[in-house]
């Protein structure tokens, strides 16, 4: 049994590689979604955050530490274009409704409406 320090290059010998794995496939998912996205110029990230909880002995001297580490990816978050509906009153209840051929004017007719 090796008892190492802690750091950067120790981490991929823990838990049988699996916080390596899992940073890597973060950076998978940013990568791909660069390439999905390409005009997208926002940033994306990828986060090792390491969290330390004092476990003290009877005297309240920290004899331990709880490590606990957390990997993830922070994407833009992906939006629509703008939609013109328009508010109703029904039976069931308020609703919005939208135009299926005209979706920038919901009031847009076309010419077979008149037929």
């Amino acid at each position: 049994m090796a008892i190492l320090q802690l750091d950067i290059q120790n981490l991929k010998l823990m838990d049988g590689g699996r916080i390596e794995a899992a940073f890597h496939q973060e950076v998978k998912h940013v990568v791909l979604d660069l390439m999905d996205r390409p005009g997208d110029e926002r940033e994306r990230s990828v986060t090792l955050k390491v969290m330390f909880k004092p476990i003290c002995d009877e005297t309240g001297e920290c004899e331990r530490v709880n490590v606990r580490m957390d990997i993830g990816s922070k994407l833009p978050s992906r939006k629509t274009r703008v939609f013109d509906m328009k508010a109703r009153k029904s039976s069931n209840g308020p609703m919005l409704v939208f135009n299926e051929d005209s979706l920038d004017n919901v009031d847009q007719t076309t010419i077979f409406d008149n037929e």
